[in-house]
C-alpha cells in the first residue's frame, strides 16, 4: 500500500490564481506606501516588501494540478495496459486449469490460482491484480505437471511471471508518482499558506493604519481586492499598442494590474494624453504595475520599430 501523506488544507477561500493576484495588487499597493507603513512599524521596510513578491511569484511558479500529475497520468496508462495483458495470460492460465484437472475440482483449482480476484482485477483495482497473478504464478509453480498434461507451453510459467513482474514494477512507479504528486501538492499549499498569512497580517496593520482613510483601507482589505479581480462585472482585455503610439481606455479598475503581455517596454500615465517618458513609469515585458492613475490612463509605447502589448482590466461596458 502507498505511504499515506497527510494532505494540507488551503487557508484561504478563492482559487490559486485570485490569491496570487491579489496578495500581488496589496504588495504592490504596500510599496507604494511603504514609507508610511514603516513609520508605524519598523519591519516594513522596503525589503519586505521585496521580499514578500518574490514569495509570493516563488509560490506561484511551483507545479501547478496539471503539471504534477502528468507523471502519474503517463503510469496509470501504461499500468492499465500492464494489467489488461495480466487478465489476458490469467485467462489462458484459467482454461488450462479447465483441461488438467477433474471437473470436480476445476472450481477449487480456479479459486486457489487467484479466481476470488479477477472481478476486481477486471476493474482495475491494482491491489487485486498484483494478488491474481501472484496467486496464478504460485499455482504453476506448484502445479506443473498438472498444468503440462493439460497443455501448457513451455514458455507459458516464464511468460506469466513476465507479465507479472511488469506490472509489479509498473505499479511502483506509478504508486511513486502518485505520492511525488501529493507532496508537490503539499508543497504548493504549504507556500500558498506562509504568504497568505503575511499578506493577512499586512491587511490588519493597513486597514489600521488608514481607518479613517476608505479608499487607502480598500487597497488593504483582502475581500475587496479579490472582488476587484474577480468580479463578475470587470473584464480583463488584451491591449495592441502599435509602434510609438498612445492608447487611452476609460473605467480602467482601481488598483488592478498592468501587465505586459509582449516583448517590449511601454509606459504608463494618467489621461488620454501621450505620457512624458521622463515621468511615467516602465513596464518591461513579463513586469505588472498597480493601477494607480485612475479610471482613464494611457500606455505609451517607447519602441519606433515593434508592437506592445498588455492586458489591464476594466468594468465591462
Amino acid at each position: 500500500m502507498a505511504l499515506q501523506i497527510t494532505q494540507i488544507r488551503p487557508a484561504y477561500s478563492c482559487t490559486q490564481d485570485e490569491l496570487y493576484a491579489t496578495s500581488i495588487l496589496i504588495v504592490d499597493s504596500f510599496k507604494t506606501n511603504q514609507a508610511f507603513f514603516q513609520t508605524k512599524k519598523t519591519i516594513y521596510t522596503i525589503l519586505f516588501g521585496n521580499n514578500l513578491r518574490t514569495e509570493i511569484l516563488a509560490a506561484k511558479a511551483l507545479p501547478d494540478f496539471q503539471q504534477r500529475g502528468a507523471s502519474q497520468e503517463t503510469f496509470k496508462i501504461i499500468l492499465e495496459q500492464a494489467a489488461d495483458d495480466c487478465l489476458i495470460i490469467w485467462q489462458e492460465l484459467d482454461s488450462l486449469i479447465k483441461s488438467s484437472f477433474a471437473q470436480e475440482l476445476i472450481k477449487t483449482k480456479r479459486e486457489e490460482a487467484g479466481s476470488t480476484h479477477y472481478r476486481k482485477a477486471s476493474r482495475h483495482d491494482w491491489e487485486s491484480v498484483s494478488q491474481l497473478m501472484l496467486s496464478g504464478s504460485t499455482f504453476i509453480t506448484n502445479y506443473t505437471a498438472e498444468l503440462n498434461t493439460g497443455g501448457m507451453t513451455p514458455t507459458f510459467p516464464t511468460d506469466f511471471d513476465s507479465n507479472k513482474t511488469n506490472f509489479d514494477n509498473t505499479y511502483l512507479l506509478f504508486k511513486g508518482a502518485e505520492q511525488t504528486s501529493s507532496e508537490k501538492r503539499n508543497e504548493k499549499l504549504n507556500a500558498n499558506n506562509t504568504f497568505h498569512k503575511k499578506i493577512a497580517l499586512l491587511c490588519e496593520d493597513g486597514q489600521k493604519y488608514y481607518r479613517t482613510d476608505p479608499a487607502k483601507r480598500e487597497r488593504f482589505t483582502f475581500s475587496r481586492v479579490l472582488e476587484l479581480v474577480s468580479g463578475s462585472g470587470t473584464e480583463t482585455i488584451t491591449v495592441d499598442i502599435a509602434p510609438s503610439a498612445t492608447v487611452s481606455f476609460d473605467k480602467v479598475i482601481a488598483n488592478s494590474p498592468i501587465v505586459n503581455t509582449g516583448t517590449v517596454s511601454f509606459i504608463v500615465c494618467q489621461g488620454t494624453a501621450a505620457c512624458n517618458p521622463a515621468t511615467s513609469p516602465v513596464v518591461s515585458p513579463g513586469d505588472q504595475l498597480t493601477n494607480t492613475f485612475g479610471p482613464v490612463l494611457s500606455l505609451t509605447n517607447q519602441s519606433a520599430t515593434l508592437p506592445a502589448k498588455a492586458t489591464i482590466r476594466i468594468v465591462r461596458a
